[in-house]
């Protein structure tokens, strides 16, 4: 009967006692009480032992069940974004694309779909995947963009002090280093567009469909004005143009076109401006018309152009 003494055994026993009618659980008369409860003891502890038991195999079941869950959850989600996160993570790699002095290279597509359009003895530089919130790219010399619209990443062109800012147009920036002026000329939709220099009268303008910006880095200056959208993307398809240009710029624009070095003997005043447009002519024919034209005379001297602009009318 140590089953008694104990405090689980006392506690059934008093149970037994209080709810039920001793004499009528007899089994037999022979049967002592005390053996009839022992019995009803031994019978209840054994019961809530399963039980507890029971609800151990639960709990032990259901720690199992979690901690499989959460590793089938781990491995899912590294399954899913473990990629990304390594995509995200790994360094910018990027192209540079160079065009030598009269060489022209045409749909150069990025990795969002935008188009470039290469002029000569220019330079571009892109990642060979954009990442982040912006596409950024950087341009020395001219180049045309149509830009694949995404309004939730802004396009930027990073060229010298020039910044342009679109989500998704077409336009032409012309920023060769050796230049004084820089130009960003808009043929469709928006672009916004930031100089070096905060002080710029035009820090942050929106430019629209024929507007074109000229900065004069000199100067530090920028203004606003039209252009002839035909004239200017002429070069895309190998024509030569001039549209209202100082004769300096014009050098500049056929020594880039013909890959020759120009270099001229006088100071270039602003009033010997050229308006022209050749196509399919060699640089002898292109010297030859503007010398006839403008009153200049030419020179070539180890591949190196001399002009006499002394006269430039």
């Amino acid at each position: 009967m140590e089953l008694l003494s104990t405090d689980e055994g006392q506690t059934i026993y008093k149970d037994i006692l209080d709810n039920e009618d001793i004499n009528s659980v007899f089994e037999t008369p022979a049967e002592k009480p005390n053996e009839l409860i022992y019995k009803r003891i031994t019978t209840s502890i054994k019961q809530e032992h399963k039980i507890k038991k029971l609800k151990t195999n639960h709990l032990k079941f259901a720690k199992v069940a979690a901690t499989i869950a959460i590793l089938i959850s781990t491995a899912y989600s590294s399954y899913w974004l473990l990629p990304n996160i390594n995509e995200f993570l790994s360094p910018i790699t990027y192209t540079e694309i160079s065009t030598a002095p009269g060489e022209r290279l045409k749909n150069i597509e990025l990795s969002d779909g935008s188009k470039v359009w290469l002029n000569a003895s220019s330079t571009l530089r892109f990642p060979s995947k954009f990442k982040g919130n912006t596409r950024e790219v950087f341009l020395e010399g001219e180049a045309f963009f149509e830009v694949s619209h995404n309004k939730n990443k802004a396009f930027i062109i990073q060229s010298g002090t020039l910044k342009t800012e679109v989500l998704g147009t077409s336009f032409n920036v012309n920023n060769y280093p050796e230049n004084d002026h820089a130009t960003v000329s808009l043929v469709t939709g928006k672009v916004y567009i930031e100089t070096g220099n905060s002080s710029t009268e035009v820090q942050g303008k929106t430019l629209t469909p024929n507007q074109q910006l000229v900065y004069n880095k000199s100067l530090d200056k920028a203004e606003l004005g039209t252009f002839n959208s035909k004239n200017l993307t002429a070069w895309r398809h190998d024509i030569l143009t001039f549209d209202n240009e100082r004769l300096d710029e014009a050098a500049h624009k056929i020594a880039h076109w013909y890959g020759i070095e120009i270099k001229l003997n006088n100071k270039v005043t602003d009033d010997c401006r050229i308006t022209a447009q050749f196509e399919n002519q060699d640089v002898n024919g292109v010297l030859g018309s503007l010398s006839y034209s403008m009153n200049l005379k030419y020179t070539i001297i180890d591949k190196v152009v001399y002009i006499d602009n002394a006269a430039c009318d």
